[in-house]
Parts: C-alpha cells; structure tokens; sequence
C-alpha cells in the first residue's frame, strides 16, 4: 500500500488575495511603450537600449527600503499620485555622462560608484522625460535620500505598492531599474492594452461555451402577482410591439450587459458593441408599500421580481463572442416564431405568444411551469 503524503501547504508563500487582484490590474493597466522622441535619443548615445521584463510583484510600503537604493527619479501624475523610476548608480552615470559628450576611454569613471553631478542629474531627468513621453507622467526631478524617506514614509505601512524589475542593456553598459508605483497611481492609469492585442491571445478562449440570452424585453413585477399568473392571463411589458414584416429588436444578453441586436430570418444580426446594461431600465421603481398586511404576505409584495421574454437562447464560445461585431449574423437553430419564454433568474417559469396590446408588446401566457 501506498502512502499518501498531505501537500506541504505550510511551504507555500502567503499571498494576500488583495495582492493579487492589484498586481493583475497594475499589469493590465501599465504603460510599457517608449516616447516618440527616444530613438532620437538612442542615436545620440550611439545605439539602442533595451529594457527586459524581470519581474512584476506587489509588496508592502513598510517593506520597500531595500528596493531604494540607486539613482531615484520621481514622477507625477494628476492629484499628487507619483511614482518612482530607480537606476543603478554606474548604469545612470554612464548614461548621463554619454548624453553629456563625456569620453569615457580620457576620463575614466572610478569603480565606486558615485552620485551624480547637477549635470549629470539634469542628463538624467531628460533621458526619462523623453522616455515616458505620451504617458499621463511629468518628471518631477532627482529625489535626494533625505527627501525619499519623507516621500515613501507617508504612505501607510500597510499600503500596496506596485514594484516592475527590469534588466537594461545599452552602448554604455548594463544594469537593473525598477518601476515603484502607489496603487493609487496604478488604478487611475487609463488601459494601455488595446482590444486587437486581447483578440490575439483569445485562443484560449476558443474551448468556453457561453449560454447567450435572446432577450425581447423584461418587466419587473410584485412577487404577488407572479405567484397569481395563470394560462390566459396577458402579461405587458414597456416595449413597442414589433410590426409585420419589420425585424424584432432584442437584445443579445451576455452577463451584465449585451448586444443592442435585431433578429433577421433565421439569425441574429449585431447592432451595436457590447454594453453594460444592455437593454435594462435602470429607472424602474419598487412596488408600493402595503401596510396592515401579514409579515410574508407583505414580503411577497414587495418583493420585486424582473421577468425576462426571451425568444431563444444560443451557445457560444468564448472567442466567437469576443470577434462579435456591428454586421456580424449570428445563426440561430430554434424556430424564432415559436413559443416565448418568461424567465426569472435565468429559469423558465413560464411559456406564451406574442400579441400587441394597442401597440405595446405582450406575451399571453399558455403554460405555467413549477
């Protein structure tokens, strides 16, 4: 017999999960393009530099002394939010004094490394403005050890701190830099990622099957009055009824939100992108107050339940839903003249017809489902 050995959870890093959804957003929503003007820059140095993404965390403000230590560079955002740009010291006075025309083979640099001089410092704060060129960041100035502990000391010890490693290689050397940035700057950036770039690594999207919704309409009702619909009754929603010959307008439902649509022979063409409530009115009032009634009779009426008409519903994968576009037909197998269901909460309660009731759409209900 074999034995089993319990998973050595006690072995694994504690990651806050806080900590993860802030690192995911910091990596959606940082900007990692040059300026425009850099290559200008590159050709005065006399070649390209590079910049290799080593690591991307999250950590602590109380834990960030160690990662200071460099040449810091300070930038600001809208609303005193800031961030940090740190250097290594020979890596940053290489690069300043190559921006300066310094020639380093007649003025060879000392191993130790050194701060650097106002004009090597004003070199610096060039080189960087031209690199975030375009993004929504000023370079502020070279950031003194002094000051950088007051900077760093106000946020709280508990605070999220965005922290990017990267490797450097240019004409003048190698060496690391990192990017500090307060989550408060990190989730106030605009995404840089374009839609194409998350079409191009929907491939794993392609093996999901989602349920979409052919959602015709929805009213909102007192729970008292859904539990009384019977066979017969006509139930009214706040929509205009379509007319013979004309397409039906709907609403391709996906989550929270959907696609404005009409429905054309036998498919479902696309009107408009994807927008969060889609086709719900977000003005509806609760149902009038009873009083003197029962504690659940009155929870029963008060209750508002939202009743959906759908004509039919469609399977999807998760790619097909992302390329969906105005134009775009999407093929539906069930016969759109025939029964409508009444769903509530994404389950059928009840089944009917379509009629017009003095130009308004209904649905006269032929079958009640428990």
């Amino acid at each position: 017999m074999r034995r089993v050995r319990p998973y050595p959870f006690d072995r694994l890093p504690r990651v806050a999960r806080n900590q993860v959804e802030a690192g995911r957003s910091f990596r959606a929503h940082l900007p990692l393009g040059v300026g425009a003007s850099f290559a200008e820059i590159e050709r005065a140095l006399g070649g390209a530099i590079r910049f290799q993404l080593v690591e991307c965390f999250v950590a602590r403000a109380r834990d960030l002394e160690a990662l200071l230590a460099g040449v810091v560079i300070r930038l600001a955002a809208t609303a005193e939010r800031w961030c940090l740009l740190i250097a290594d010291r020979p890596l940053a006075v290489a690069l300043a004094g190559c921006a300066l025309g310094v020639d380093r083979e007649r003025t060879p640099e000392l191993p130790a490394p050194r701060r650097p001089t106002l004009a090597e410092a004003g070199a610096l704060e060039l080189l960087v403005q031209l690199l975030v060129e375009g993004h929504p960041v000023q370079v502020v100035g070279m950031v003194e050890s002094e000051d950088l502990l007051g900077l760093v000391g106000a946020l709280h010890d508990d605070a999220l701190v965005h922290v990017l490693e990267a490797r450097v290689s240019s004409p003048v050397g190698e060496g690391a830099a990192r990017l500090i940035v307060p989550e408060s700057l990190s989730l106030a950036l605009a995404a840089a990622r374009p839609p194409k770039s998350l079409l191009r690594r929907s491939g794993r999207l392609s093996a999901l099957r989602v349920t979409t919704v052919l959602e015709l309409a929805r009213v909102s009702l007192p729970g008292a009055q859904l539990a009384e619909l019977g066979a017969g009754d006509v139930l009214a929603f706040d929509a205009a009824a379509p007319r013979v010959g004309e397409p039906i307008a709907i609403t391709l439902r996906v989550g929270r939100g959907g696609h404005a649509a009409i429905v054309s022979g036998d498919g479902v063409q696309i009107l408009e992108p994807y927008r969060i409530n889609q086709g719900v009115d977000m003005s509806q009032d609760p149902p009038a107050r009873t009083s003197d009634e029962p504690g659940a009779d009155q929870l029963l009426r008060e209750l508002p339940i939202e009743i959906v008409c759908e004509l039919g519903r469609v399977k999807m994968s998760g790619r097909e839903l992302l390329e969906l576009e105005p134009g775009a037909v999407v093929p539906v197998a069930r016969p759109l003249a025939g029964p409508i269901d009444l769903t509530v909460g994404g389950r059928v309660v009840a089944r009917g017809e379509l009629v017009d009731i003095e130009g308004d759409l209904g649905v006269r209900v032929t079958e009640i489902l428990d």
